[in-house]
Formats: C-alpha cells, structure tokens, sequence
C-alpha cells in the first residue's frame, strides 16, 4: 500500500499529510529506494520514527489529507532530510514537541502546532473569563 494523490500517483517525498477527520496525526511522505515510508513523531511509540504507509493510517481504514506538497523536488528531499535527523537523534514525542512539530520543523526549521496553539488558547480564554467573574 501506499498514499497517493486524487490520480493514484505516488505522492512525492517531503508531501505533509495528516489522519482525518478524528485524528490530527501529522507525517511526511518519504522513500526508502523506491519503497514509500513515512516519518512522523508517533505518541503510541513516544519517538519520531520510519513506518509503513499502512501502519500510519490504520491499513487505509482512516483517510488522510495532503496538507503540503513540496514546492519541488529538491524542497522534498530537504524537508525528507530533516525527518530522517529527527529520527536519527530520536526525538521524543511531548506535548510541546509533537507529530505536528515535526512536520512544521521539516519544512520550514521551527516549531509549530496548530491543535497545542488551539488548546492553549481555548485555555486563556476560559481563564480571562473565569478571572473576570471574580
């Protein structure tokens, strides 16, 4: 098995995809020779790691959706380059250095979680509101 885009063509490396629609599981579409592999910062296995395109997304049962194609070959290799260092210094998955992070870090070298900020900033909210019915 392997992802694909809407005409059945492989997908190329360095393409950032995420589980839908219950899960916000991010990862980056690489290649092992011509074997598709993908690398994303797994919370059931607590470190950024290389796995089969069935075992990110449940053997097809749990639909994905490309977030971002590479802008060209060669971002794709970049962006496939800066997973594989991830792997290498086996980073942790944390809350605060998640699957999302490390697709934001792969393409574009900082940090970044749409659904922490979301969580973070519901949390505020609910302070400021709480805090201003004192």
């Amino acid at each position: 098995m392997i992802l694909t885009d809407e005409y059945g063509r492989p997908l190329p490396k360095g393409t950032v995809v995420d589980l839908q629609p219950y899960s916000p599981h991010t990862a980056v579409v690489g290649y092992n020779g011509w074997v598709q592999v993908i690398g994303h910062n797994s919370k059931q296995h607590g470190r950024a790691l290389i796995s089969r395109p069935e075992e990110f997304n449940d053997f097809g049962r749990t639909p994905f959706r490309v977030v971002r194609y590479p802008l060209s070959w060669q971002e794709g290799g970049k962006i496939w380059q800066r997973v594989l260092g991830d792997v290498e210094r086996g980073v942790r998955w944390l809350p605060e250095d998640n699957c999302q992070d490390l697709a934001s870090r792969a393409v574009t070298g900082h940090n970044g979680s749409p659904t922490r900020d979301a969580i973070v900033g519901v949390g505020l909210l609910a302070a400021i509101i709480w805090l201003g019915s004192l």
